[in-house]
């Protein structure tokens, strides 16, 4: 009994010694493996199910609210001017959207209208009678709240304002609004987008207002009146669902067409309560006139640039058409033009001729598809031909073997001139003429290094030529030396410099172009940049140029072997292309190059390297030398799964000690020797 439980034992340690010398991941597979082969899950029970919380229900969308005032003041009565001030005082309080809309005004019918803003189509008078109101005045917030334009004083009735417009703007928005409107040559058509969190079936409205902004001497204050409905219908909403509200009226002639807007709202017939307003204005045309010059002389030109944009959006309208009109002549061209594409249009005017100066009104009228007719102006000077004074504020930029000269419009007659340069070698002259520009500025090129000059200028104009301009020196000193190679760096040394001028002038001292540092001798008298010195004051004074040239930077070229060899210059990477490589600009000295490759062994050289040479170098990486001959080590016999292979080995010597067990075993049992 004792040796099978040894031998029991014995098999178990040698099964755990073989499962722990199982890689990790091999154990983690077989226990997985075991666990879904041959697990039994019992069904789990407890004592009360738990069961998810049904959700929430979503909280109906609202939108924030514009509160629509409606006003009934009929005719003119006692109470209609505190009603007014009241009203007027309570807009510039509260930060609310509010939308105040005169429904009557002072018309209580199409025949007793004191200030006649009558609606064309009965739209007020209709109100009042869905409202049942006389007009006395009554004032509704949203369809409801109604109140009574009559109070013992102003402070209670502005009390009453406040208090149901607070009360107007704290009940949820129930639909949203979004419209637009364009005003044509003789209609409104609107577009409104009703958006909806309730079912039920609604009123739809969307009327023309216009601002009339009125505060008389009665103090009686009025925004918006109603001109026309353009829309009126019985809809039906459903929570979530967006219906369309169109409409199209004709306006009258006498409306101002630039302070239409277009008001849309959403109310229940029963109760009467307007569940959100909107109110956008009604899109036109804005023509904007400019000019580039605000006074144009006789014979000269100005460009004039109209621009057409829509007034909501403010994008420029293509394609309309634009006719232009002086009130105090002159040549447009051209007269008449349509706007490109972002709306606008281009024309020149040239000014006539008058004796003295005057003012034009340049006018724009403007037709477009879609629109109302729209009109722009601006007003410029007409002044008579002037000879062009002097050009002002010449000055110089001496740069290598070439002069850039600027200068400022004359004080007067300076538009449609043109400019002549003229070049001497002394300042007393003879001055030679070099070339005319029609704009401020002029290059000289092609001078001769080290040689001074002077220059002039002069206006011309229909009426001859200006007086010159005062002489102004200038001298290009160029120091260029033959034969210095581009691609090598350059130290430069100024020892001196010589310049010699009988008057003060301006000297700037230029070098090669390339890669340049520079030294300073012990006589050097300017700074030096790769371009320019910048400037240099002499007057009467004697200065030379010396410039001594040596080389700064080496350059270290190469190839290597194998061609995917990588490359470090002082542990900087160097590109390799095709097994070639090349380090242009490097200074003298020595330098640490290393070269490595996969399975090749590194090569680390150290080179020195001299000012302005190329320095050549090849490399040929050995391979790394293969194990000497044996018994592959451990970890060559193991390979990459070495912890898998060592399993193996105890699996077979966990079989080795379960047979020598079992022979023991045996031998345990055989029959007793025979007893002689």
């Amino acid at each position: 009994m004792e040796k099978k439980s040894l031998a029991g034992t014995i098999v178990l340690a040698v099964i755990v010694v073989a499962l722990l010398a199982l890689p990790m991941g091999a154990r983690a597979s077989v226990a997985a493996g075991g666990a879904s082969s041959h697990a039994l899950v019992a069904p789990t029970h407890s004592a009360a199910a738990v069961h998810p919380s049904p959700a929430a229900p979503a909280p109906m969308t609202t939108y924030p609210r514009t509160v629509l005032v409606e006003t009934f003041t009929a005719q003119w009565c006692i109470y209609c001017e505190m009603e007014s001030q009241a009203w007027y005082s309570i807009q510039h309080q509260l930060n609310l959207n509010i939308v105040d809309v005169g429904e009557l005004h002072v018309c209580y019918s199409s025949t007793n209208c004191g200030d006649g803003y009558i609606t064309a189509d009965g739209t007020s008078n209709t109100r009042s009678s869905f409202y049942h109101v006389s007009a006395f005045p009554d004032v509704f917030f949203d369809g409801t709240h109604q109140v009574l334009g009559a109070a013992n004083t102003l402070s209670d009735l502005e009390a009453m304002y406040e208090s149901r417009i607070t009360n107007a703007s704290a009940v949820p928005g129930n639909v949203s609004i979004t419209q637009s409107a364009i005003l044509t040559t003789t209609s409104v058509t609107s577009h409104a987008s009703i958006t909806s969190a309730i079912n039920g079936t609604y009123h739809a409205i969307t009327y023309l207002i216009e601002h009339i902004g009125k505060n008389d001497s009665t103090g009686h204050d009025i925004d918006y009146v109603v001109r026309e409905s353009l829309a009126d219908q019985t809809v039906t909403l459903t929570a979530g669902g967006t219906i369309q509200l169109i409409g199209n009226k004709a306006i009258g002639m006498t409306w101002n067409t630039q302070h239409m807007s277009v008001i849309t709202f959403v109310q229940q017939n029963s109760t009467k309560i307007v569940e959100n307003t909107n109110m956008v204005p009604v899109t036109t045309l804005t023509t904007a006139v400019s000019v580039d010059q605000v006074a144009v002389s006789t014979g000269t030109n100005a460009t004039i640039t109209v621009h057409v944009a829509n007034s909501s959006t403010s994008a420029g309208v293509v394609g309309a058409t634009v006719a232009l009109t002086s009130s105090n002549g002159g040549t447009l061209s051209p007269a008449i033009g349509v706007t490109d594409s972002s709306g606008r249009f281009t024309s020149t005017i040239t000014g006539p001729d008058v004796a003295s100066p005057i003012s034009t009104v340049l006018t724009a009228q403007v037709t477009a598809a879609g629109y109302t007719a729209g009109t722009g102006t601006t007003t410029i000077t007409l002044n008579p031909l002037q000879l062009s004074r002097v050009a002002s504020g010449l000055t110089i930029a001496p740069s290598a073997q070439q002069v850039a000269l600027n200068w400022t419009t004359p004080a007067a007659g300076g538009v449609g001139v043109t400019y002549y340069v003229y070049r001497a070698t002394a300042e007393a002259g003879p001055y030679s003429f070099v070339g005319t520009s029609t704009t401020l500025d002029y290059v000289d090129a092609g001078l001769l290094g080290g040689q001074s000059y002077w220059y002039e200028v002069s206006s011309l104009s229909a009426l001859g030529f200006s007086a010159n301009t005062t002489a102004v020196p200038a001298t290009a000193v160029t120091a260029v030396t033959e034969g210095l190679p581009t691609a090598i760096g350059w130290w430069i040394t100024i020892d001196s410099v010589t310049f010699t001028s009988p008057s003060s002038a301006t000297l700037s001292l230029y070098l090669p172009e390339g890669i340049f540092d520079y030294e300073f001798g012990p006589s050097s008298y300017a700074f030096v940049a790769t371009e320019s010195t910048g400037t240099l004051g002499a007057a009467g004074l004697s200065l030379d140029v010396t410039a001594s040239f040596a080389p700064r930077y080496a350059s270290l070229e190469g190839t290597v072997t194998p061609v995917t060899a990588a490359v470090t210059v002082d542990d900087t990477p160097v590109a390799v292309v095709g097994g070639s490589f090349t380090y242009p600009f490097l200074e003298a000295g020595t330098h640490t190059v290393v070269v490595t490759a996969s399975g090749y062994e590194t090569n680390n050289t150290s080179v020195a390297l001299t000012p302005g040479n190329t320095t050549t170098l090849s490399f040929s990486l050995h391979p790394v030398p293969a194990p000497s001959g044996g018994a592959a080590s451990a970890d060559q016999w193991l390979g990459g799964d070495g912890t898998a292979k060592l399993a193996v080995i105890a699996a077979i010597g966990a079989a080795a000690v379960l047979g020598a067990v079992i022979i023991l075993s045996r031998k345990g049992k055989r029959a007793p020797p025979r007893t002689p």
